[in-house]
């Protein structure tokens, strides 16, 4: 039976199990690939430079905290923009044959920069929001936990539970962006056509503001939330700590 547009979670993994199995539905789907690139190459670079370019702000504040995270992922977002495009397309119904594939055709049909760095201007705003939520929430937290009593000294315990919480703030922060990045970048058209410029990104987020107010306002634009924090939850829980981690033991840097 065909899907609902409206269909839970839910429903949706149901359906991949029941048509494709619990692995191929759920995880070895084809936007596995470029999902593990764009982490590994945005996440690499915002956390990689955040430390460095945190100590060349002024202030140890919040505030400093936050412009920091906020420039390492618009930068690294900006720059790995094809990374992000990729994994909606094949997250669609309609998925290429393989990362490279898709790639490939993205760019000979749409053209390279009208193609891969469509949406760019919502993903960088929701990479900026996502970011520099994220990693000032972890610091304060870790800060928080420490000066309260609740978790002493730096190590796996602390690192885990102020991650786990600057996981839940950023995905909160950055959900209305993540809806229309996902909206922008799953449309597909051919290579110098209007619907690829910025004239069009503008009707679209009128027509995503319109829809918003009629099917719901706010929480319109926070559909799919509950998935989204199953997934980043997880993963930033695990990531950070594991950062922290590779920093102290392996190149021996202070913890973040």
């Amino acid at each position: 039976a065909q899907l609902r547009p409206d269909s839970s979670a839910l429903e949706l993994a149901r359906a991949a199990v029941r048509e494709q199995g619990i692995f191929r539905g759920l995880w070895a789907t084809p936007a596995s690939s470029p999902c593990a690139c764009r982490a590994g190459f945005v996440g690499g670079f915002r956390v990689g430079t955040y430390p460095a370019l945190r100590e060349a702000l002024p202030g140890d504040g919040f505030a400093t905290r936050l412009s920091a995270g906020v420039i390492t992922g618009a930068v690294g977002m900006a720059v790995f923009n094809p990374a992000e495009v990729v994994r909606v397309r094949q997250s669609g119904p309609r998925p290429y044959p393989s990362t490279p594939a898709a790639v490939l055709a993205i760019a000979r049909e749409e053209g390279v920069y009208a193609g891969l760095w469509r949406g760019m201007g919502a993903n960088v705003v929701r990479a900026a929001i996502y970011s520099g939520s994220q990693l000032a929430t972890y610091e304060t937290a870790k800060r928080a936990f420490m000066k309260f009593g609740m978790l002493e000294q730096e190590g796996p315990a602390l690192h885990v539970s102020a991650s786990f919480t600057s996981g839940i703030v950023a995905q909160l922060a950055c959900q209305p962006a993540d809806t229309l990045k996902t909206v922008l970048m799953e449309r597909r058209c051919s290579a110098g056509a209007l619907a690829c410029s910025p004239s069009c990104s503008r009707r679209l987020i009128g027509k995503l503001q319109m829809w918003s107010s009629l099917m719901g306002g706010v929480a319109r634009l926070y559909s799919g939330i509950l998935p989204a924090l199953a997934c980043k939850g997880p993963v930033v829980t695990i990531f950070l700590p594991l950062v922290e981690q590779i920093r102290h033991r392996v190149f021996g840097l202070d913890y973040m």
